[in-house]
């Protein structure tokens, strides 16, 4: 009878470098993907400017971008429009439009511009809340008339809502002065 000596499968490169790795080929393309974002731009980009360097922009229009995402998707670490929003990522997005890039995270924005007391709060100041046990958790953008806009949860998405309103108020943190 003759030999019986099986073929051996050629894989693919990749296939063996999966296989080598043990990593599923799911994660290793979801990787390669986060990292092609973040080289395209993904959640950043713009003019970066120190804390106390950033130029004058009109608070009109910035409160007029944020109100144009109302009702927007909430996307944990989302940041457009396309995909959906995180309360960072919205705020981020909202400053970009104006060519202003901010920090990504609620506790980074947290450390820029000044400090503002809840009575001084004008349009365009950022409102920070305490959602959780550590510290910094949530920010929104505060409107007018006691009001700010936000990206709260996956049933609210971007809406506005009253510094006033009982969890808001009894979360409130502080309020950062970003334009000038």
């Amino acid at each position: 009878m003759g030999n019986h000596r099986k073929r051996a499968r050629k894989r693919a490169p990749s296939a063996q470098i999966f296989r080598r790795s043990g990593c599923c080929p799911t994660i290793l393309a979801m990787a390669g993907l986060c990292l092609l974002l973040m080289t395209a731009g993904g959640c950043t980009g713009g003019k970066r400017y120190a804390p106390t360097e950033i130029p004058g922009i009109d608070a009109s229009r910035l409160i007029q971008t944020a109100r144009s995402q109302l009702g927007a998707c909430y996307l944990p670490g989302g940041c457009s429009p396309a995909s959906g929003f995180d309360c960072s990522g919205f705020i981020q997005w909202v400053f970009l439009q104006q060519g202003i890039s901010l920090p990504r995270q609620s506790r980074d924005q947290y450390q820029w511009g000044r400090q503002v007391n809840v009575d001084q709060l004008r349009r365009g100041d950022l409102v920070f809340f305490a959602t959780d046990k550590r510290g910094v958790s949530h920010v929104g953008i505060y409107a007018d008339d006691g009001r700010f806009i936000h990206c709260s949860s996956p049933k609210g998405g971007v809406r506005e809502d009253k510094l006033s309103k009982g969890y808001w108020a009894e979360h409130y943190l502080g309020a950062r002065r970003i334009l000038p």
